[in-house]
Protein backbone atom coordinates (compact mmCIF):
# COMPACT_ATOMS: atom_id res chain seq x y z
CA UNK A 1 0.00 0.00 0.00
CA UNK A 2 1.42 3.54 -0.79
CA UNK A 3 1.68 6.43 1.25
CA UNK A 4 -0.98 8.16 -0.61
CA UNK A 5 -3.39 5.07 -0.09
CA UNK A 6 -2.58 5.00 3.79
CA UNK A 7 -3.06 8.34 4.22
CA UNK A 8 -6.64 8.55 2.24
CA UNK A 9 -7.98 5.44 3.90
CA UNK A 10 -7.13 6.25 7.38
CA UNK A 11 -10.11 6.58 9.85
CA UNK A 12 -10.96 7.62 13.36
CA UNK A 13 -12.33 4.91 15.87
CA UNK A 14 -14.86 6.43 18.13
CA UNK A 15 -15.85 2.56 19.37
CA UNK A 16 -13.66 0.19 21.11
CA UNK A 17 -14.28 -3.83 21.73
CA UNK A 18 -14.55 -4.57 25.33
CA UNK A 19 -11.44 -7.27 25.11
CA UNK A 20 -8.22 -6.31 26.89
CA UNK A 21 -5.15 -6.01 24.83
CA UNK A 22 -1.70 -7.90 25.95
CA UNK A 23 0.92 -6.57 27.87
CA UNK A 24 2.95 -8.23 25.36
CA UNK A 25 1.07 -6.25 22.77
CA UNK A 26 1.45 -2.87 24.60
CA UNK A 27 5.33 -3.51 25.17
CA UNK A 28 5.55 -4.05 21.26
CA UNK A 29 3.78 -1.09 20.52
CA UNK A 30 5.71 1.09 22.62
CA UNK A 31 9.07 -0.56 21.72
CA UNK A 32 8.27 0.24 17.60
CA UNK A 33 7.14 3.74 18.81
CA UNK A 34 10.73 4.74 20.29
CA UNK A 35 12.25 3.50 17.44
CA UNK A 36 10.56 6.27 14.66
CA UNK A 37 13.15 8.72 13.55
CA UNK A 38 13.69 11.98 15.88
CA UNK A 39 15.48 15.03 14.82
CA UNK A 40 18.58 14.75 15.70
CA UNK A 41 18.15 11.93 17.66
CA UNK A 42 16.35 14.13 20.53
CA UNK A 43 14.09 11.02 21.48
CA UNK A 44 12.24 14.20 23.03
CA UNK A 45 9.21 12.07 24.11
CA UNK A 46 8.00 9.93 27.30
CA UNK A 47 5.28 6.74 26.04
CA UNK A 48 2.58 6.22 28.55
CA UNK A 49 0.41 3.28 28.50
CA UNK A 50 -2.91 3.91 30.32
CA UNK A 51 -5.12 1.13 31.87
CA UNK A 52 -6.25 2.24 34.84
CA UNK A 53 -10.32 3.07 34.54
CA UNK A 54 -10.14 5.94 36.75
CA UNK A 55 -7.43 7.12 34.50
CA UNK A 56 -8.78 6.85 31.25
CA UNK A 57 -11.88 8.62 32.43
CA UNK A 58 -9.82 11.44 33.61
CA UNK A 59 -7.64 11.82 30.24
CA UNK A 60 -11.36 11.38 28.15
CA UNK A 61 -12.60 14.84 30.07
CA UNK A 62 -8.95 16.74 29.60
CA UNK A 63 -9.34 15.85 25.97
CA UNK A 64 -12.40 18.05 26.18
CA UNK A 65 -15.07 15.23 26.97
CA UNK A 66 -14.01 12.64 24.21
CA UNK A 67 -16.12 9.69 26.17
CA UNK A 68 -14.54 7.06 23.70
CA UNK A 69 -11.49 7.94 25.06
CA UNK A 70 -12.36 6.24 28.33
CA UNK A 71 -13.48 3.37 26.06
CA UNK A 72 -10.38 1.90 24.85
CA UNK A 73 -8.80 -0.84 26.94
CA UNK A 74 -5.34 1.21 26.19
CA UNK A 75 -4.53 4.98 25.78
CA UNK A 76 -0.88 5.54 24.58
CA UNK A 77 -0.10 8.71 25.47
CA UNK A 78 2.64 10.69 23.99
CA UNK A 79 3.94 13.24 25.80
CA UNK A 80 6.87 15.75 25.13
CA UNK A 81 9.62 16.64 26.74
CA UNK A 82 10.23 20.00 26.43
CA UNK A 83 13.47 20.16 28.13
CA UNK A 84 15.07 18.11 25.25
CA UNK A 85 13.40 20.33 22.51
CA UNK A 86 15.79 22.62 21.16
CA UNK A 87 14.78 26.12 19.43
CA UNK A 88 16.26 26.93 16.67
CA UNK A 89 15.88 31.05 15.75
Amino acid sequence: MSFFEIISTRHSVRQFEARSISANIVQRISSTAVRAPYEENLQSCKILAITKKDAKRRLAKAAHGQDSVGDAAVLVVFCADRGHVKTHE
